[in-house]
């Protein structure tokens, strides 16, 4: 009996390890719940027009007058982005998070201006509001490539229990980006927010603690059955 809970224990604790080992590093890629594109047609600062969740293009540009506006994107546009991060348990560590930007399309006016892509990181709540293109709490500067860690801001925010997690997309001076939303039906040209996750160890905990329980267990039966040996020798 005693070597049949002792097996049965190691049996548990090995196949809870082999669990948590499988899922000790998970990958999930994630793409938006809510994305808008806003417009401030005068440059004063004030962005009077949030276009529509069903838009199938988000875009980012700032006109540089008296050049002409690219593609007739008058004043700025900016983009923000929410992603759904409330399946992602407190505790958890993520080592990476990757917000990748694949665009359609991109240029600048004049030839020559600046084309890094500043990324703020906000709190969201599920839906793009008009203000949230305006937050300034720079998380990441992409230049010339695609995409850009985030890890510090979706850290926080899983540590903090925050449910969405929200980027301000903003382009530099005379410079123009466009990509797909996440309305238009896949394709792989929209934002997408890739995170490689370490889940809270509270199986190999359990895992562990109930190995020892019963192994406790077996030896308190394995001892009763020897004093009983003592006691009542078998002839």
């Amino acid at each position: 009996m005693q070597s049949t809970i002792i097996s049965l224990a190691t049996t548990l604790f090995l196949s809870a390890l082999l669990a948590a080992d499988a899922s000790w590093s998970a990958q999930i890629s994630l793409v938006p719940v809510s994305d808008r594109s806003a417009q401030d047609i005068s440059l004063d600062g004030t962005f009077e027009t949030l276009f529509p969740e069903a838009d199938t293009f988000l875009t980012a540009s700032v006109e540089s007058p008296p050049n002409p506006p690219l593609l007739g994107h008058k004043g700025e546009h900016r983009t923000a982005m929410e992603f759904d991060i409330s399946s992602i348990p407190t505790g958890t560590l993520i080592t990476e998070a990757t917000l990748r930007l694949p665009r359609i399309s991109a240029g600048n006016s004049p030839l020559g201006s600046t084309t890094v892509t500043d990324v703020h990181g906000y709190v969201g709540n599920g839906t793009v509001e008009i203000a949230d293109v305006s937050i300034n709490n720079l998380v990441v500067s992409i230049g010339s490539g695609l995409e850009g860690s985030v890890l510090p801001h979706l850290q926080g925010l899983v540590d903090n229990g925050d449910g969405f997690a929200g980027f301000a997309v903003r382009a530099g001076l005379g410079y123009f980006q466009e990509w797909r939303s996440s309305e238009f039906g896949g394709g792989g040209f929209g934002p997408e927010l890739k995170l490689t996750l370490i889940p809270e160890p509270s199986t190999l905990t359990l895992a562990t603690f109930t190995l020892f329980g019963l192994l406790a267990y077996g030896w308190r039966g394995r001892r009763a059955l020897l004093l009983a040996e003592i006691k009542f020798p078998i002839i």
